[in-house]
């Protein structure tokens, strides 16, 4: 099965490296990619992707701006940037359980 996680965030650091590293264990056998629009956070997490491809080796991670710190804006923003039909939207405080995908 083929996924895009669209996850829309602003300065929630702790929170999505909570959210990513549970979704790494789960997208092992998965095509995936997991798209952050952020709204220029100033907390560190555009940092955190600077090394994603060695923390989070089980997902294709795509990280985008969005200029509107404006929750539907990212959404769709990431909607747009999808290459994969099943759509998961996650919102960056809540931290998928083992077995939620």
């Amino acid at each position: 099965m083929n996924i895009s996680i669209i996850i829309p965030t602003f300065n929630r650091l702790v929170i999505l490296n909570k959210i990513l590293t549970n979704l790494n264990r789960q997208l092992e056998n998965f095509k995936n990619e997991v798209i952050i629009c952020d709204s220029f956070s100033n907390d560190g997490t555009r940092e955190l992707f600077n090394g994603s491809n060695k923390l989070f080796k089980n997902l294709d991670i795509i990280y985008k701006h969005n200029i509107s710190n404006n929750l539907s804006a990212k959404r769709n923003k990431g909607i747009m940037l999808s290459k994969y039909n099943n759509l998961i939207l996650l919102d960056d405080d809540c931290i998928p359980l083992e077995n939620f995908v």
